[in-house]
C-alpha cells in the first residue's frame, strides 16, 4: 500500500512498524498491531489510515469480508486522505469490488471539485469498472476545468467505448464535434520533405479516422488518410489501413487492387496473400458465366497455363478476371524466387496458388448452399478437372517441400478436404520421393512429414488395430534409427504415444484395470522416456499429465506438472489440464492449483489497470479497445470462478472447529459473487487445448467447414473453449505495426455452424476436451 508523506511523533513510528510488516508479508503482525493501535487511540488522527492498513493485512489473511467491512468504516472518517483512499482502492480491488473504488473516488472530487488527482482517479476507475458513461462526464468535466487537450481525446474514446458495447449512435456527434478542437495538423513548411515521425500526430490520426469508420464516412476518412499519410511512417501501415476503409466502403474493386499492391510490396506474406485471395472471389468474375462456377476462372482456354517468367509477361496475359490474374501473378512470383536458396519467398506465391483453388470450392458450395443443394466434399462443386488440379498443386508442394518440418502444418487447410481414398494416393506418392529425399536437405524431416500425413488421415472410420500397430511399431523404428544427439526426432516417439492411446480406447474401456491396458501403459512408459530424455519437450508432460490424472493418480500428475514451470497468463491457459482430476479429491493440489489461478487474477487486474492508465495516459487510445476486452474476458473467466468455489469448499473442509469453520467461510461475499452470474456469462476461451494439435488425425471438411475452423471462428460461438484441433490460423486482426484493430460487421454478424465445426477423433483429443460441455 502507499505511505503517507515523512511526519514525526510516536504515530508515525507505529505506522512505520505496520508497513515494515505488510512489506515483508507478516500479515498476522500487521493485523496485530493495527488492532492494537486502534484500540488505544482515540483521537480521529491517522484512525482511518490504520483501518485502512488493517483491512489490507486482513484481506491478505483470506478475510474478505471483514476487510470490506473495515474499508466500508474507514471512509466514513472525517481524516480520509488520498494515501487512506489509495489504500482502500487496493483492498477493493483485490477483493474484485471495482464498483466501490469508483464510489468512493466520486464522493472524495465531489467534497474536493479542484482535486486533479481524484478526477483521474475517478475516471481510470470508470474505465476499469467498463462503464464508459461514467468516464466519458468525468472526462468531460476534467477538460473543462483544466483544458488539456489528452482529456478532450479521452472522452472522445469513451464515446466510442460506449458504441462498442451498444451505446447510442447519436454520441458520435459529440466525439466528432470533440475532435474539431483538436485537428491532426501536418506542420510542413515543404510538401517535398519528410515528416519527422511523431507518434503522437499518428495516434491522434488513427483516433479521426477511427471516429469517421464509427460515423460510416469512409470516403471522408479515406481523404484524411490520403492528406496526412506522411505521418504514417510505415508504408504498409498506411496501405493496410487504406484497404479496410475500402473494405468498409464496399469499394471491393479498388481493396483487391490495393491487396494486390500489398502482395507485390510484400510477397513473402502469406497472410496478405491470403487476404487477397478472399477478396477475389467476393469480387464478380469476368463474366456471368464464369462467377457461376468460380473454378473456371482458374483454367486456360489453351489448356496448360501460360509462361509468366517476367512482369512483361504477366502484363500481357492478364485479363478482366481477377482471379486469373492472381494465379497467373503467384505463378510469376514462383517462378521468379524459384530457386532453392529463397524457400520462404517460393512457398508463400505456392501456397497462396493451393489457397486461390480452395477459395474457388469455397465460394461454390456458398452458391450451391444458397440454392438449396447439399455438399458435403468439395468434389461436389468442381469438376474432375479443377480438383486435378488441386491435386496435383498439393503433391508438387509436398514433393518440394516435404524436407521442411512445417510443411504438414502449412497443407493442413488442404489436407482435411481430402477423403480416405484421395489421402492414400497422396501418401503413395509421397513414398515413391522417398529416394529423393535421402539427399535432400533435411531427410529425416521428410520422413516426419510423412508420418504426421499418415497420421493425419487415422480418422475413426478408418481406425483399426492393425493399421494403428503399424504405425505405431514404424514410429519406433524411426525414431531409433534416425535420432541424434542434435536432431532428437521427438515427432516420431510423440505419433507412437497417441498412437498407443488410440489402440489402448479401441481394446478397453475406463472400467478395466490399469494392469489389463498393456497400450496405455506402453504409452505412459515412452512418455517417460521422452520426458527424460528431451525435458525441454513440453508434449511429452502434457501428455502425462493427462494420462496420469485420467487413471487417478493426481500425485503423479502434479509432480509432472510442477515441472511445466507454469507462469503468468498459462495459469489460466493451461491449469485446465489438471482442475478436472483434482476436483475428484485431491484437496492439497486443488488448494494450490486455485492460488495460483487466483494470484494471477489478481496480478492480471493490477497490470491491466496499469497497462490501461498507460494508454490513456500517453495517447496510445487504439490499443484501450484491445486492453478493456481482455480485462472483460479475464473477469469472465470460468477459471476463476471454479477455483474461488473449489478453494472456499476445500477450506470448509479442513475446519474441525466452529471457529474455523467460521474463519474459513470468510471469501463468502467472493463466493456470493461467482454463484450470482449466470452460466453463460462465464467464459472458457482462455484455455489452450491446442497444445498436441499436431497430433490428432485430421476431420474431413467441405471447404465451408474448413473456413469455419479457426480459432476466431470458434470464439465467435461465444462462451466455447476452443477444441483440441484447429484446421489453420486465423487471419491477423492488426492493420499496422502500432497494433491498430478495426472492428468489422462482418466479424460481429457472421454465425458459424456447430455442425462445421471438428469432432473430437483421436483418445488424446477426448482426453484434452474433459470438462468443456
Amino acid at each position: 500500500p502507499p505511505r503517507p508523506g515523512p511526519e514525526g511523533g510516536a504515530m508515525s513510528q507505529k505506522l512505520r512498524a505496520i508497513y515494515d510488516a505488510l512489506d515483508h508479508s507478516n500479515y498476522r503482525q500487521a493485523s496485530k498491531l493495527c488492532s492494537a493501535l486502534l484500540q488505544k487511540q482515540r483521537s480521529k488522527d491517522s484512525n482511518s489510515l490504520c483501518k485502512a492498513l488493517y483491512a489490507v493485512s486482513l484481506e491478505r489473511l483470506g478475510r474478505r469480508d471483514e476487510a470490506l467491512r473495515l474499508c466500508e468504516d474507514a471512509r466514513g472518517d472525517q481524516d480520509v486522505d488520498d494515501t487512506t483512499l489509495s489504500t482502500l482502492q487496493v483492498v477493493y480491488k483485490r477483493c474484485g469490488e471495482h464498483g466501490k473504488v469508483t464510489e468512493m473516488y466520486e464522493a472524495a472530487w465531489e467534497k474536493d471539485p479542484s482535486c486533479q488527482e481524484y478526477a483521474l482517479a475517478l475516471f481510470f476507475a470508470a474505465i476499469r469498472e467498463a462503464d464508459f458513461a461514467k468516464a466519458q462526464l468525468v472526462a468531460t468535466k476534467l477538460y473543462r476545468h483544466f483544458s488539456k487537450a489528452r482529456y478532450l481525446h479521452w472522452v472522445v474514446v469513451s464515446i466510442l467505448q460506449q458504441l462498442r458495447n451498444g451505446g447510442p449512435p447519436k454520441a458520435l456527434d459529440l466525439a466528432v464535434m470533440m475532435l474539431q478542437k483538436a485537428p491532426v495538423k501536418m506542420d510542413q513548411a515543404n510538401a517535398d520533405e519528410p515528416l519527422p515521425f511523431n507518434r503522437g500526430k499518428e495516434y491522434l490520426l488513427i483516433l479521426h479516422l477511427t471516429t469517421l469508420r464509427h460515423q460510416r464516412k469512409y470516403s471522408e476518412a479515406l481523404e484524411l488518410l490520403a492528406e496526412c499519410e506522411k505521418l504514417v511512417k510505415m508504408p504498409g501501415d498506411a496501405r493496410a489501413m487504406r484497404l479496410q476503409l475500402l473494405l468498409d466502403a464496399g469499394e471491393l474493386i479498388a481493396a483487391t487492387k490495393e491487396a494486390r499492391s500489398a502482395v507485390l510490396a510484400k510477397p513473402d506474406c502469406l497472410a496478405t496473400a491470403r487476404m487477397y485471395v478472399d477478396l477475389i472471389f467476393a469480387c464478380p468474375g469476368a463474366s456471368a458465366e464464369a462467377t457461376a462456377d468460380n473454378c473456371a476462372r482458374l483454367r486456360s482456354a489453351a489448356g496448360d497455363l501460360p509462361a509468366v517468367a517476367s512482369f512483361e509477361d504477366l502484363e500481357r496475359h492478364s485479363t478482366g478476371d481477377e482471379a486469373w490474374n492472381a494465379l497467373l501473378l503467384f505463378r510469376h512470383l514462383a517462378q521468379r524466387e524459384g530457386s532453392a536458396s529463397t524457400y520462404v519467398k517460393q512457398r508463400v506465391p505456392r501456397l497462396a496458388e493451393l489457397s486461390l483453388r480452395a477459395a474457388a470450392f469455397y465460394a461454390n458450395e456458398k452458391a450451391a448452399v444458397a440454392k438449396g443443394l447439399q455438399t458435403t466434399s468439395y468434389k461436389d462443386v468442381a469438376s474432375s478437372q479443377d480438383v486435378d488440379l488441386f491435386l496435383s498443386s498439393l503433391r508438387e508442394y509436398l514433393v518440394d517441400f516435404a524436407d521442411r518440418r512445417s510443411c504438414y502444418f502449412d497443407l493442413k487447410p488442404f489436407l482435411c478436404l481430402l477423403d480416405d481414398d484421395e489421402g492414400s494416393a497422396l501418401l503413395a506418392g509421397a513414398a515413391s520421393q522417398a529416394g529423393l529425399w535421402v539427399s535432400a536437405r533435411h531427410p529425416t524431416a521428410a520422413t516426419i512429414t510423412v508420418s504426421r500425413l499418415r497420421r493425419s488421415f487415422q480418422r475413426p472410420s478408418g481406425m483399426t488395430l492393425e493399421k494403428l500397430a503399424v504405425e505405431a511399431e514404424d514410429a519406433l523404428k524411426n525414431w531409433a534409427t534416425m535420432r541424434t544427439d542434435s536432431l532428437p526426432m521427438e515427432e516420431f516417439l510423440l505419433l507412437a504415444i497417441v498412437t498407443l492411446l488410440d489402440m489402448d480406447r479401441l481394446t478397453s474401456t475406463r472400467a478395466c484395470n490399469i494392469e489389463n491396458r498393456s497400450f496405455l501403459v506402453d504409452a505412459i512408459a515412452l512418455a517417460e522416456l521422452g520426458r527424460d530424455a528431451l525435458p525441454l519437450c513440453f508434449h511429452f508432460q502434457v501428455l502425462l499429465v493427462l494420462l496420469y490424472g485420467a487413471i487417478g493418480l493426481p500425485g503423479a500428475m502434479l509432480k509432472v506438472y510442477g515441472t511445466l514451470d507454469v507462469k503468468n497468463i498459462q495459469h489460466e491457459s493451461l491449469s485446465y489440464l489438471v482442475f478436472e482430476f483434482l476436483t475428484t479429491g485431491c484437496d492439497e493440489g486443488l488448494r494450490d492449483v486455485c492460488r495460483s489461478i487466483a494470484e494471477f487474477r489478481d496480478d492480471m487486474d493490477k497490470d491491466g489497470s496499469e497497462a490501461l492508465n498507460f494508454a490513456f495516459n500517453n495517447g496510445v487510445y487504439h490499443r484501450v479497445p484491445e486492453y478493456a476486452d481482455a480485462m472483460l474476458q479475464m473477469t469472465r473467466s470460468i477459471m476463476y470462478g471454479r477455483a474461488v468455489s473449489e478453494a472456499t469448499l476445500f477450506e470448509v473442509s479442513q475446519a474441525q472447529t466452529w471457529e474455523a469453520l467460521v474463519e474459513n467461510t470468510a471469501q463468502g461475499a467472493m463466493l456470493t459473487r461467482v454463484a450470482s452470474k449466470p452460466v453463460d456469462w462465464w467464459l472458457m476461451q482462455n484455455q489452450d487445448r491446442c497444445l498436441l494439435s499436431g497430433l490428432h488425425p485430421l476431420p474431413l471438411c467441405s471447404p465451408v467447414g474448413a473456413s469455419t475452423c479457426t480459432p476466431r471462428a470458434w470464439q465467435k460461438k461465444g462462451c466455447a473453449a476452443l477444441p483440441a484441433m484447429l484446421i489453420q490460423a486465423s487471419q491477423p486482426r492488426a492493420l499496422s505495426s502500432s497494433a491498430l484493430v478495426w472492428d468489422t460487421d462482418s466479424e460481429s454478424q457472421e454465425k458459424v455452424s456447430e455442425a462445421s465445426l471438428p469432432r473430437a477423433a483421436s483418445a488424446v483429443e477426448e482426453l484434452l476436451a474433459s470438462g468443456v460441455a
